[in-house]
């Protein structure tokens, strides 16, 4: 009764391999990890719930020079899949391109800020640090790639705009 979609597979910092995941109708990111990838047998660990709150997650985690690890998780608008999520929502269910953060090499996670750009859809963003330390966010829009910049490190966004990038 689970649709599990939206593979991801990332090798941490500490070279454990990461498989990730979203499901619906009962929304949730998660994830099974091996600590030895390159073992002839993979052993993983038993899945874990990053968050119960989001339903998709579609890039890779990022690492910061602080050793912080931030997850691209979005909560989609009501409108988005709204027969599967409506069970589900909560009020606090603010659609966004959310950040979740790790500190300690995810046994668990925090939910930071989120931006929210105009016309998105499928948010499917990623995360970049700059050279000065402030956070970039380019997330999929209707327009091409939207753009926002976050400087306490995922807290709060700033308004989103167009990147100029353009986009398929």
């Amino acid at each position: 009764g689970q649709r599990c979609f939206d593979p991801a597979l990332w090798v941490d910092p500490l070279g454990r391999l990461w498989l990730i995941w979203a499901r619906l109708p009962a929304m949730g990111i998660f994830a099974s990890v091996c600590d030895d990838p390159d073992a002839e047998a993979l052993k993983w660990s038993e899945p874990f719930c990053i968050t119960d709150r989001a339903v998709v997650m579609m890039n890779k985690p990022t690492v910061l020079s602080s050793g912080e690890w931030l997850f691209p998780i979005a909560i989609w608008k009501t409108d988005i899949f709204y027969e599967f999520r409506k069970s589900e929502l909560r009020t606090d269910d603010i659609a966004g391109s959310y950040v979740y953060k790790t500190v300690d090499n995810g046994k668990t996670f925090v939910k930071m800020g989120c931006a929210d750009i105009r016309d998105r859809t499928y948010d499917e963003h990623m995360i970049l640090e700059t050279d000065n330390g402030a956070l970039m966010m380019l997330v999929r829009t209707k327009y091409g790639i939207g753009l926002s910049y976050s400087y306490d490190r995922g807290k709060t966004w700033s308004r989103g705009e167009d990147s100029g990038f353009g986009g398929p």
